[in-house]
């Protein structure tokens, strides 16, 4: 196993089991079905849309594995260049984006049935940090540690990528940048404890749309991990006294420097959790998913935007990355000690 992967972000309790929780009163149980090994580097893994592909890390590769009723087979090896951090597929076009390792990223498209290198993403100074797909027009968001955030659109087949626009934060080192359901604002956390929000305004002298910074939310606490709910809502977690903030809009016009704190659960005391395992959000039976330290939470949200824990999944180590299937269905999980991709069900809990 690659011992040299950030080894200073590396959290390991070799005396937790591996024994999960459900919580009394759960409506759901995500159920081990399956396993597979893998020893080298698979920290980013990614279901495409459709949810008959997932896409692992393999240290400086990606594996692009096909995935039915639970298992996934015969993997096709797509070359990097860098240790790959983050993977995402493109929700309405055949694409394929990696990276997190350095100031590039690296672009797939799926061709005559074979995937292909399309174009390399340079133009950010740090790091990539955080990078989305944008439900609107398959655009890549990417945030970087040079404080920027750049907006990526295609040129057209095999004709590569552009940089459309680049947004300066002015608040240091970003970790994350999000995009809420209607795609019409973004959200990224930096350094500093900030939060600045971004909605797009059409410029009289050309009429074309652009991202124009709106508002700021400074935090108490330092956080790596932001997340939309739904279009009006941001679920933010902090990471000194590690607690989920629900923040919801006053009044999006105005320039505030506080949210409105809806609701918070505390998971625990504790360290640092950088930010390359983003929390997870689906809107079918909202569902939240995210970690700390060892654990994985799976945490529901109520009619009254109350957070009830349905289920924890222990690991002894924070090095342990996730995905769920669009449909819910399927949560699959890498993590360092095992050295294997864990395959989960969803069950449903029917309460009597």
């Amino acid at each position: 196993m690659d011992q040299d992967v950030y080894q200073e972000e590396l959290l390991e309790n070799k005396n937790i089991i591996q024994v999960e929780e459900i919580i009394e009163g759960s409506n759901i149980n995500y159920e081990l079905i399956s396993k597979q090994k893998q020893r080298k580097w698979g920290g980013a893994l990614a279901f495409n849309k459709k949810g008959n592909l997932l896409a692992a890390a393999s240290k400086n590769d990606v594996k692009i594995w096909e995935f039915k009723n639970g298992q996934i087979t015969n993997p096709q090896f797509l070359k990097g260049n860098q240790v790959i951090r983050i993977i995402k597929f493109g929700l309405q076009s055949n694409f394929l984006v990696a990276g997190g390792s350095d100031e590039t990223m690296l672009v797939w498209e799926y061709q005559k049935n074979t995937w292909k290198i399309n174009t390399q993403l340079v133009g950010h100074k740090g790091r990539v940090s955080a990078f989305i797909i944008s439900k609107k027009d398959d655009s890549i968001i990417s945030s970087s540690e040079d404080g920027t955030i750049k907006i990526w659109v295609t040129q057209g087949e095999n004709n590569g990528w552009k940089c459309q626009e680049t947004l300066k934060c002015m608040t240091g080192q970003i970790y994350s940048v999000v995009e809420n359901s209607k795609s019409d604002l973004l959200a990224s956390c930096s350094a500093n404890k900030i939060i600045t929000f971004w909605r797009q305004q059409r410029i009289s002298t050309n009429n074309q749309l652009q991202w124009k910074k709106f508002q700021h939310i400074r935090n108490e606490d330092y956080g790596t991990k932001i997340c939309f709910i739904d279009h009006d809502k941001l679920l933010n977690l902090q990471y000194q006294f590690i607690l989920l903030l629900l923040l919801k809009y006053l009044n999006i016009l105005s320039n505030l420097q506080h949210g409105n704190l809806l609701n918070k659960i505390i998971l625990g005391q504790g360290n640092y959790d950088f930010h390359y395992f983003q929390s997870i959000y689906s809107d079918i039976s909202r569902l939240l998913i995210v970690r700390h330290k060892y654990r994985i939470y799976f945490i529901k949200m109520d009619d009254n935007e109350e957070f009830r824990i349905q289920q924890i999944i222990p690991f002894s180590t924070n090095w342990n990355f996730a995905a769920l299937s669009s449909d819910e269905k399927y949560f699959i999980t890498w993590d360092f000690q095992n050295q294997e991709f864990q395959v989960r069900q969803k069950n449903d809990i029917i309460h009597i």
